[in-house]
This record gives structure tokens, sequence and C-alpha cells, in this order.
């Protein structure tokens, strides 16, 4: 729905007049309505909702799944044992990461 509202709507155009008379460019007004527009509807949360993890009542995040999610708990301590991003990314192998990404069946989504 949002995407039908969003093709079907058209910024007005009034074009800057050169001394000649001539059109040089559109008026920065709008510009602006534009880009407040697209602005406006990129949070929407009609355009595509947030997912949530109700075992954890938070949103899904990278950290979340990653080291925080209590469901994911036992699968994690099968890959790696650390309590941050930092140490995750900078001591654990990438292969181990992506293993359990896949073992929860999310790599492929990402």
């Amino acid at each position: 729905m949002l995407r039908e509202q969003t093709s079907s709507m058209k910024c007005s155009q009034t074009w800057a007049k050169t001394s000649t008379g001539e059109a040089k460019e559109p008026v920065e007004n709008w510009r602006r309505q534009c880009v407040d527009f697209r602005w406006a509807t990129r949070g929407s949360p009609r355009a595509t909702p947030q997912p949530f993890c109700y075992a954890c009542d938070s949103l899904y995040t990278v950290r979340h799944i990653l080291i925080e999610c209590l469901d994911f708990q036992d699968t994690r301590k099968k890959y790696f044992s650390v309590i941050d991003l930092y140490r995750l990314f900078r001591e654990v192998n990438p292969s181990r990461i992506v293993g359990y990404l896949k073992d929860l069946g999310v790599y492929g989504k990402i």
C-alpha cells in the first residue's frame, strides 16, 4: 500500500527562470519537499515491521542475535563464548560465526 502511495505521488516542480526566460533548475523548495517525504516514509512502521524476539521482549538486532538472546544461548555455546561484539569479531573465527548463523537458520535471511 505504501509503495502504491509513493509511486503515485509526485513532487510539484516550479522551475527557476534565467534572465532570458529559459527554465534553469527546480527551485530549492521542491527538492526539500521530496527529501522530507522520503525521510518521513523511510522509517514508517507500515513499510517494514521490525522483527521482534518474544522470548526476550526486545527487537532483533545483530547484537541481540549474536550475543544476548536467551533462546539461542545453547546453540551459541557450541560456537563461541564471548560477552560482547568487540571480542566476538576480534577473537572468534568468522567461519564459526557463519556456522552459528546457519545453525539458527538465519544465514539465508541476511
